[in-house]
């Protein structure tokens, strides 16, 4: 038998454990730790193999995630962060989770266009990454001047999965106390197409970079919104300008 408990852990996050059918035997199989999400509360589904369950929160957005893993503890990957927009809180008395011939449905309690939550699918062999920043998002620089935005694409344990082969692309820029938009520029054309750049000696085992020019910026915090390869979900990291 598998089950989840949405508390307790080495992260005080939840746990998916087994035990044999006779209560004996019990085994903590994966711990949650925040980023690959937290508070377990709705059951496991097996499917072809693997258990698939959601968390109501954390993940990368805090909003919650999809999962799935090997009944083993192995293989452990966050298939979708909910981002509020697309979704927040998959709670569900019953099982979260529902297994279609043309993919995963299920419900969100919160988020979506109106705060009131979501009907989703998604396909099983969906990509959702973690965004793993390598620069100070807190540190402020001057207005004009060039912030390298250093990114690593991770799975939910925060394991580089960053490749040549998969595109980053810069989407915009917002000031995040009004959400305006502004014209996201690369320092002397060093991201062409607003394409971060790949570089295989970023934090020691490869990632990506934007050279982003902030002349025009106003003091304030900043979000830069940019999507990847076969990750249907738009990502965010900031920058401090004074």
């Amino acid at each position: 038998m598998y089950g989840a408990g949405a508390y307790g852990g080495a992260f005080n996050q939840g746990v998916v454990f087994k035990l044999d059918t006779s209560g004996n035997n019990y085994q903590k199989i994966h711990d949650f730790d925040g980023p690959n999400g937290s508070e377990p509360i709705s059951g496991l589904r097996l499917s072809q193999g693997m258990l698939y369950g959601t968390a109501v929160s954390g993940g990368t957005y805090g909003y919650g995630v999809i999962f799935k893993m090997d009944p083993s503890g192995s293989g452990f990957q966050v298939l979708r962060h909910f981002d509020g927009t697309t979704g927040a809180v998959p709670y569900s008395t019953d099982y979260s989770l529902l297994f279609g011939q043309d993919g995963i449905y299920g419900t969100t309690n919160q988020g979506g266009a109106y705060g009131m939550g979501v009907v989703y699918k998604l396909a099983p062999s969906a990509i959702s990454y973690s965004i793993c920043p390598l620069y100070d998002q807190t540190k402020p620089v001057k207005s004009g001047s060039t912030v390298p935005i250093k990114i690593q694409l991770c799975d939910g344990s925060g394991a580089n999965l960053s490749a040549p082969s998969i595109v980053v692309h810069g989407v915009s820029v917002a000031l995040t106390s009004n959400n305006i938009s502004e014209t996201l520029q690369d320092s002397g054309s060093a991201n062409p197409d607003n394409d971060f750049r790949y570089d295989s000696t970023l934090g020691g085992t490869g990632g990506y970079i934007f050279n982003l020019s902030t002349k025009g910026l106003g003091t304030g915090t900043y979000s830069v919104s940019f999507s990847a390869t076969g990750d249907s979900a738009t990502h965010h990291v900031q920058f401090q300008v004074k």
